[in-house]
């Protein structure tokens, strides 16, 4: 069943959200083992139209795993490997001085980069590149051996990677590496004028929470909507973000990754490292979160709640939404907010949604509470 009946905890906590004022709508998809349990929409954006589950929501960073299963598919097509150095593809890093830095310490977060303004969206995917491939990198950080979650930095340069692997820009080769294989046919990092105009009426709307009230942040127009940065401007409905996790699961139905590629992407890479970014010990594989709960399962953020299995795996967006795949109970859980409401206040409703969905699920320690 896809409606609500099943799911009274999930929806009771996703309107007494909206009654503290966190967020206008939400669109929320589970399944388990490939049995789709709820594709549902809740609530507004405002101006008096209703959230449905075919609005284009903004992922923010949750869409980041996209480019490390793109990296995976050029890993298992023989063009890559994780422990290759970044100069290898983009040589200018190395003429730039820059030191040696692999694709493994990017998408672990442990290579420096640091949370620097980078004019996005005003400037172009060229001369941001650029940029960061110039910024030096912090002369004491050990690379491999120090953690911090970097927001887009490190993520231009995964993309672009892609770019010069491929021959193609970021928003084509997205599209045809991952998107298009999984049937994400309304997902998209990017989209040309005539693209962006198809889709304006399917937009989500984001809102930022203010003394005010949740205010419109306008971010689904013109250049936001047009301009690809693969750290965080993935957009879609979220039921898709669904199907990227399902992919990822033992015997899925959609084989976009061979197993060990999967593994690869999947397992624990970064272990027991305190991120300078969070200020909290987080376990990383190749692009994704790993379950960190053995550090403190209501501190650590972006968690995947309290009863998720130890392999679990996903990545949130940031203040809105989260991801994420459980192999032990062969759950995906994939849902997006329209309203950033600040840290506290995301990492009190990232909690209380996730565990609700186990308990709904019957799959937590006192579900018959």
């Amino acid at each position: 069943m896809t409606d609500w009946d099943n799911f009274p905890r999930t929806l009771r906590v996703i309107e007494l959200g909206a009654e503290k004022n966190l967020h206008r709508g939400v669109q929320i998809y589970v399944s388990r083992n490939g049995d789709v349990l709820l594709d549902r929409a809740w609530g507004d954006q405002g101006q008096e139209e209703s959230l449905s589950n075919e609005h284009v929501m903004l992922w923010l960073s949750s869409g980041k795993p996209l480019t490390a299963v793109a990296l995976g598919v050029l890993y298992d097509g023989g063009l890559i490997q994780w422990d290759d150095s970044l100069s290898q593809y983009l040589p200018e890093w190395a003429m730039f001085g820059q030191p040696e830095v692999t694709l493994s310490q990017l998408l672990t977060h442990t290579a420096g980069f640091e949370n620097s303004e980078l004019s996005w969206p005003k400037r172009t995917w060229e001369s941001i590149v650029s940029e960061v491939m110039q910024r030096p990198l912090p002369e004491d950080w050990p690379m491999g051996e120090k953690a911090g979650y970097v927001v887009a930095a490190s993520w231009f340069l995964l993309g672009e990677v892609i770019c010069r692997l491929t021959s193609q820009d970021f928003t084509t080769a997205l599209r045809q590496l991952v998107l298009d294989p999984l049937g994400m046919k309304n997902s998209f990092c990017g989209l040309s004028p005539d693209e962006s105009s198809l889709v304006a009426l399917k937009l989500g709307r984001m809102f930022g929470r203010t003394p005010r009230g949740l205010e419109d942040l306008n971010w689904h127009q013109g250049d936001r909507v047009m301009s690809p940065a693969p750290g965080g401007n993935c957009r879609g409905p979220i039921r898709e973000l669904g199907k990227l996790y399902e992919s990822l699961l033992p015997n899925s139905a959609t084989n976009l990754l061979s197993n060990e590629t999967v593994h690869q992407l999947t397992k624990r890479q970064r272990v027991g490292m305190y991120d300078q970014t969070f200020r909290h010990k987080i376990d990383w594989s190749y692009g994704f979160i790993v379950n960190s709960n053995c550090y403190g399962a209501d501190s650590v953020p972006y968690g995947f709640g309290r009863y998720s299995g130890a392999s679990t795996f996903g990545h949130g967006g940031s203040q809105s939404s989260i991801g994420f795949a459980d192999p032990e109970h062969g759950v995906v859980v994939a849902w997006a907010t329209n309203g950033r409401v600040g840290e506290p206040r995301h990492h009190e409703r990232n909690l209380a949604i996730n565990d609700a969905i186990y308990l709904d699920l019957g799959l937590a320690a006192n579900s018959t509470s």
